[in-house]
């Protein structure tokens, strides 16, 4: 019989996790998701400062916390990231793809090849480099799990930015691919996408209009997310634990026979149901 919500176990106590791009933002949100559910939890970031204050967060919550700085898009250390987590936790059981975005965004005419480039190295050649790492040790565990966090921009891309949105579609196409190819070693492959998701980098660009504009940070949050919550159907910005909460909930025991999906977290704004 299924348990009812109020007395669900996730089933993921001292599960071995590693997000990626977990400093702040989304990927924090998924490793103090998962910290509080009692898996221990490895994150990486390049930036040392915030990854340290983002470990000292996680720990709080009693459980094993692993902080390791490093760049995604370099393939070394991808691997180091990968080897730790699993030598310091004696294992690897779920993987979290989060680190990802674009050094410039721009419309088509404005962006050089390099921003191409850029964009694919961080958001998929980075993807590639984590699960090259983490699948000797993914087809050891019960539980294995790898779930990448896209974009909607990867389903229905606006106006600009076409290479972040490209980026994003083929690391949806990646995730499919590698639900079907990994299915028989039992590692389960899910894609999130989420949608305008209230960030540190929304804050900072509320923080600097203020500054601009000579108004209070209410003022220039409010004016930041009045461009983006007329279009969304439930009415309001995304928050980060909105998305840690299907991350979670996928990697738990409750999903088991969910494998090459692509979720969306957008509060209605992409218009088609698939």
């Amino acid at each position: 019989m299924r348990r009812s919500p109020a007395e669900m176990d996730l089933g993921l106590r001292d599960r071995a996790v590693l997000v990626t791009g977990a400093s702040k933002g989304i990927g924090k949100s998924i490793a103090l998701a998962f910290a509080r559910e009692g898996a221990r939890v490895a994150i990486c970031a390049r930036e040392e400062r915030p990854l340290d204050e983002a470990a000292a967060e996680i720990k709080k919550l009693g459980v094993k916390t692993l902080a390791i700085p490093a760049d995604v898009t370099d393939p070394e250390a991808a691997k180091r990231a990968v080897t730790e987590t699993a030598r310091r936790f004696q294992g690897l059981d779920i993987l979290i793809n989060n680190a990802g975005g674009a050094e410039k965004f721009a419309g088509f005419g404005e962006l050089l090849d390099e921003d191409w480039r850029q964009a694919y190295e961080l958001n998929v050649l980075s993807i590639v480099g984590f699960i090259r790492a983490a699948v000797p040790y993914l087809k050891k565990s019960k539980a294995a799990r790898i779930i990448t966090i896209a974009s909607t921009a990867g389903i229905q891309p606006g106006k600009s930015n076409p290479h972040y949105a490209a980026s994003k579609a083929a690391a949806i196409n990646l995730s499919k691919h590698l639900a079907n190819l990994f299915a028989p070693d039992r590692i389960l492959v899910h894609c999130i996408c989420p949608g305008p998701v209230w960030t540190d980098s929304w804050d900072r660009t509320a923080r600097r209009k203020a500054k601009e504009l000579g108004l209070s940070y209410e003022e220039a949050a409010k004016l930041e997310r009045a461009a983006d919550e007329p279009e969304i159907p439930l009415g309001r910005l995304g928050d980060p634990q909105d998305v840690a909460s299907l991350a979670v909930f996928l990697a738990s025991s409750e999903a088991g026979w969910i494998t090459g999906s692509c979720f969306r977290v957008d509060g209605g704004k992409v218009r088609s149901m698939l």
